[in-house]
């Protein structure tokens, strides 16, 4: 699915300056073989996880989170449920080099390599071939990128896995990615 749409620019500096520009944007869905909103395809990789397992005791409006490590622990990819999804369906992943919770299990990757390609590790110049312009955020020596679609720019993708928005953030230190989150925003 190939889309153009404008993109709020919020620069160092300049909070909530807008830029607005054209870019091709193809929305990431997957991380190593698992479709965001899929239970079959995570089950078939991670295994039923009860769905008691996803509703601790957390306060209303924080969704739980189900962490993996790769191989040789260097990553984490972090799983996130919806309150009121199915069990064993994600609508947001996480990659990072660390988790806030325990760890479930360790899977046999080396690392967690999304749909689009992405995996930690990527330069600023790397993501941006695959993903366009962003809007991006600087402070210090970290950078933000956030890409976003709503029913305006992607009705029928939306529509689809039956949410209204959905996003990818990319975070870098010193140009290389530390972090990347996307999936779609719970209503």
């Amino acid at each position: 699915m190939l889309l153009t749409f404008l993109v709020p620019y919020m620069g160092h500096g300049q909070s909530g300056a807008v830029r607005q520009h054209h870019l091709t944007f193809i929305p990431d869905t997957t991380v190593a073989g698992v479709l965001l909103c899929d239970t079959i395809s995570a089950i078939h990789q991670f295994g039923r996880i009860p769905y008691e397992a996803l509703l601790p005791a957390l306060p209303q409006g924080i969704p739980s989170r189900v962490h993996f490590q790769n191989e040789n622990k260097s990553e984490v990819l972090t799983l996130i449920f919806h309150q009121g999804g199915y069990a064993n369906e994600y609508g947001e992943f996480v990659i990072s080099k660390t988790a806030r919770g325990k760890i479930r299990s360790t899977l046999p990757l080396g690392h967690f390599v999304s749909g689009r390609g992405i995996q930690l590790g990527m330069t600023e110049v790397e993501v941006d071939k695959l993903f366009g312009e962003a809007g991006k955020r600087t402070v210090g020596k970290e950078t933000t990128w956030e890409y976003s679609l709503d029913e305006r720019d992607a009705p029928a993708f939306l529509t689809r896995f039956g949410y209204p928005r959905y996003f990818a953030t990319f975070m870098f230190q010193q140009g290389v990615l530390v972090n990347y989150h996307f999936g779609f925003e719970q209503p």
